[in-house]
Formats: structure tokens, sequence, C-alpha cells
């Protein structure tokens, strides 16, 4: 197979994952990366992380009380007791972006 149509088929494929094209699949993998051993790898912490301030992703009234720009200050800047490390500086505005998707994703509710 010749290098053009690797290419061409590549780029076919990408064009073709939709969770790709709108950053959820990145979000996740980051979430993955950085988040789950604290928050749990479906949003709700284990018992050890929750004792210690993490907090439960999935639920509906922490997405309702934070906006998209207060959660993305706190995956950037971390918490103000230090709890949670900040990102900021591991995370480019890209990935930072679709983290926040990924975590409201995380909601047991639809937020409006």
């Amino acid at each position: 197979m010749s290098t053009r149509t690797m290419v061409a088929l590549l780029a076919f494929v990408v064009a073709c994952d939709r969770e790709a094209a709108n950053g959820q699949r990145s979000g996740e993998r980051v979430y993955h990366e950085l988040c789950a051993s604290c928050h749990g790898a479906a949003g709700v912490p284990p018992d050890g992380a929750r004792a210690l301030g993490a907090k439960d992703l999935t639920a509906p009234e922490l997405h309702e009380r934070l906006t998209d720009g207060a959660l993305r200050r706190q995956i950037r800047d971390g918490s103000r007791d230090g709890r949670m490390p900040a990102f900021g500086g591991v995370l480019d505005a890209t990935k930072l972006d679709a983290l926040v998707l990924h975590v409201r994703s995380l909601s047991r509710k639809e937020i409006r």
C-alpha cells in the first residue's frame, strides 16, 4: 500500500469518528490518565479518595453549581486547599476543553 493511500485511508477513518471530532474521546483519555485515580473511572471516587475530598463527578448538584468556566479553572489551577493538584501545566486549551466536556458527560442528569 502506498503512503498516499495510507494517508487517505487514515484521514477517512478520523473524519468518520464523530467522538474524536468533537473531543469526547480525547477528553475521556485525559480523564483516565489524570483524574480517574481520585475521581473513579466513571466519576464516582473510591471511599479513600472521597474521604480526602475527591468530588463525585456524577452528582447533578455539582454540575448545576459549577459553570464550565469554574470547572475549567478548577482543573487548570487546582483546588484552593491544595487537595486537587493543578493540571494547567500539562493540559493545553484543547485538552482542557475536551476534559470539561467529558466531565460534563459523567453527570447522572442532563444539565440545562
